[in-house]
Formats: C-alpha cells, structure tokens, sequence
C-alpha cells in the first residue's frame, strides 16, 4: 500500500481500548472513516483521494481489525456498551481538535457511524453510509451474539470446523439463509483466525445497534443529512434495507451505483466527486 503524502499514523488510548488510525488531506473538516469486517482503515486511502481537498480523513482500525485493541477484555463478557463507545468516541474527537465530524463507514463500519451519530447528534455534521451494516435486525447474529446459547454454539462450531459446514448446509437446504448470503459468510470464515475475527467482533459490538427512532428524535433538530449509497448488483446488504430509516429520518438520500458490494474502489470514489453525490459541509464549517 502507497500511503498518501502527509498521511501521519496514530493511536488513542482510554478505558484499556486503543484506537489506530491514520490521517491524511487537506481540507478544513474532519471525516472518521470506519471501514468493513475483515479489513482496515487503508482501504479508504484511494477512495477518498479527490475528498482530501475538502476534509482531514481520520480513517480508523475497528476493534479486532488492524492495530486496535481492547487490552486485557474478553470480548463474549464485557461488550462495549453504548455510553462506554460514546465517551470514548467523544474524547477520540476532542483529541482530534475538532467541535464537529463527518463520519463514512462500509458496511460493518456503517453501524459504527450510525450509532455515533445517534450518541453524538451536537458532534456530527452528516454521514456518508456505503452498503451500512445495522439497518436491519439479522436473527442470526442476533442469536450468536446476544444471548449465552448462541454464544457457546458459536464457540463450538468454530473449534469443531465440521459442525461449521454442517450449519451453513442446513440452513442453506432450510432457505433460512441464500446460498449467496452463504457464501459470502464462509469467505468472511476461511480460516480458524478469520472466524475467531468474526466471534470476538460480533459480541464485542454486539451492544452498538443503532435505535431509529431515538436517531430521528436527536438528529432531526440539527438538519443533519445521510447519504446512503448501495450496489445496484449487492445481494449482502441490498437498498431497500433502508426502508426503515428512511421512514423514520426524512432526512435519508438513497444514492444506486453500479456495483456489487464492493464499493470502496477508486474509480467510485471519483464517480462520486465528479458527479457531486457527497453532500459536502457548507463553507465555512
């Protein structure tokens, strides 16, 4: 990876978490960056290489990702809590030296902005959300996360890697989950590392939901604006997931792009500048 000119790499410690990032541009506002499961925050380096003109990109690691850490905490039992998330985010943006943000997040890190976003509603500008994870309430992760049962199933599959396959056939021959969807949740698995990625992410964040009244309730006051951006092609996390924010949030623009569930690529990051698809901050802010 060909880091841009300027970019400076960082950390943030408090509460035995810390944060890695890295920060590059030019521009007078500040965009946090959260990127998807499974990879970091230098995926956003050619993605938003026309935006540096306007923000400093701050793009962090998630928990379990990159350079980030939780220290000494079991994931399974002591789960960031939401008021734990929004003091530490909080902090992170006053030692940033910023009043308020922009956030983007792809995917899993989409749930990650949204969720600040609804705690931090007087710290947040708007939101760019690629394919964003959380607009939905996914049973499966729902049941392998948050309750003990589905935790110990969870644990069980992974250590005994043929119950694994097993639980993906039957729910596959059930129709309880598409052979697309699948698929894709087993190249997130591939290997016994990856799918203790996925255990400790799922029930570390397991607490970060966002709450689409409470986000309305708290960000309608400020006129703050999503931008919601899905693959026309993406069978993962479709469009009309957003159904039910956009019924709660007038404030919702719903962009299609011509693409899968891949988005952060670079020739979409200059689609999106040339077109002028991100509502920028005004001038001044």
């Amino acid at each position: 990876m060909r880091y841009p000119d300027g970019y400076i790499p960082g950390f943030f410690n408090k509460n035995s978490l810390t944060l890695h990032y890295g920060t590059w541009g030019k521009g007078a506002n500040t965009l946090i960056c959260f990127h998807g499961f499974g990879r970091r925050h230098e995926d956003f380096i050619r993605f938003t290489r026309p935006f540096g003109k306007v923000f400093r990109i701050v793009a962090v690691d998630i928990f379990f990702h990159g350079l980030s850490e939780v220290g000494n905490r079991k994931p399974d039992k002591t789960p960031l809590l939401a008021e734990d998330w929004a003091g530490f985010i909080q902090s992170f943006i006053d030692h940033l030296g910023s009043d308020k943000v922009w956030l983007m997040g792809y995917s899993l890190g989409g749930r990650l902005a949204l969720k600040t976003a609804e705690l931090l509603p007087h710290r947040v500008g708007g939101l760019y959300l690629f394919a964003p994870d959380g607009l939905v309430v996914n049973r499966w992760y729902t049941m392998l996360s948050n309750n003990m049962l589905g935790r110990s199933l969870f644990r069980f599959v992974i250590r005994y890697n043929f119950w694994l396959h097993a639980l993906r056939s039957l729910l596959t021959a059930s129709g309880l989950v598409s052979q697309r969807t699948a698929e894709f949740s087993m190249a997130q698995m591939r290997t016994p590392a990856m799918q203790w990625q996925v255990y400790h992410s799922w029930t570390f964040l397991r607490k970060i939901e966002p709450d689409f009244k409470v986000f309305a309730e708290r960000l309608g006051p400020n006129a703050v604006t999503i931008n919601l951006f899905f693959g026309a092609y993406d069978k993962i996390i479709p469009e009309k997931n957003a159904r039910k924010l956009a019924a709660e949030y007038p404030s919702t623009r719903i962009h299609s792009l011509r693409s899968g569930h891949i988005l952060l690529t670079a020739a979409i990051g200059e689609l999106l500048w040339r077109d002028g698809l991100l509502q920028l901050p005004p001038k001044g802010e």
